[in-house]
């Protein structure tokens, strides 16, 4: 799965026209993904539609493969749909900060779910 973290980080490399270690060289360097989208002249909207779009594309992929139910599938797109853009801009807790929404890998477990490994 893409944000996988590394999953959605490959979506977004690919929209922003770079490699995944690239894009991450640059967050590390504290650079939002909105300020990479700027700075590769790409549209900030169309990050977001992106990344939403590749995670719907995991999510369904999940749902076919049991990994999730459907309507599991629909809260965690949800998720990411209301915290699209403190993503981009940075704004949202990353992997190691705990913040409420953050993708696992595994089968699914006590309602909650998780991605297969990549």
């Amino acid at each position: 799965m893409p944000f996988g973290a590394h999953g959605h980080l490959s979506v977004a490399a690919d929209y922003l026209g770079l490699t995944v270690p690239q894009l991450f060289q640059k967050l590390a360097n504290g650079q939002s993904l909105a300020d990479v989208a700027k700075a590769q002249h790409k549209s900030v909207d169309g990050l977001k539609k992106a990344i939403v779009n590749g995670a719907k594309q995991d999510l369904d992929q999940a749902v076919k493969s049991g990994f999730l139910t459907e309507a599991q599938a629909k809260e965690a797109l949800s998720a990411l749909q209301s915290r699209i853009d403190e993503i981009v801009s940075g704004t949202f807790p990353g992997p190691g900060q705990r913040g409420r929404f953050h993708w696992r890998q595994g089968q699914p477990d006590n309602g909650g779910w998780r991605m297969p490994a990549a």
